[in-house]
């Protein structure tokens, strides 16, 4: 009898502290499915937040001004900010929640992905078909997973994984 009511309250234990867990420590994800010319995807993914924006450019001027947003959006991703640790309790590169998942399909051509994630254990991964693509991928922490897949010419894929 004795060990039905062990195994009765490690079930419970479990259970309670799977309920008990904050959302946050979920992590969360984003997908995106794009086809035609000329898309542009931008993918932010810190903590529990996640942020997406797509969109449509369908003249020079318009491809002009998203591939300037781009390299912004990769210029902030990829500024240095040196990482807090040393001391007892100080933040290393494992920390921070994450679990994060960014998956992007885009067919045709001209298309652009970007996608940021910090934390620890994140997961990105960019599949293009066409020509002139581009992707990029930033991820701060520790653990992460990128995977960058592109069919056609004149393709583009950064990779930048860092503390």
């Amino acid at each position: 009898m004795k060990k039905p009511m062990n195994l009765f309250a490690a079930a419970t234990l479990a259970v309670a502290v799977v309920l008990g867990s904050p959302a946050a420590w979920a992590g969360s994800m984003a997908a995106v499915d794009q086809s035609g010319d000329g898309n542009y995807t931008v993918v932010y993914q810190n903590k529990n937040k996640t942020r997406v924006k797509s969109w449509t450019a369908s003249n020079p001027a318009q491809q002009f001004v998203s591939d300037k947003k781009i390299r912004a959006a990769i210029k902030q991703a990829t500024r240095y900010r040196p990482v807090q640790g040393g001391k007892m309790g100080g933040r290393g590169c494992g920390f921070g929640r994450g679990t994060n998942g960014t998956y992007v399909t885009q067919t045709g051509y001209g298309n652009n992905a970007f996608a940021a994630q910090s934390g620890t254990n994140n997961v990105a991964d960019v599949y293009q078909d066409g020509n002139n693509n581009a992707s990029y991928i930033v991820q701060k922490g520790s653990g992460h997973e990128a995977y960058s897949t592109q069919s056609g010419n004149d393709n583009v894929s950064v990779i930048v994984q860092r503390c």
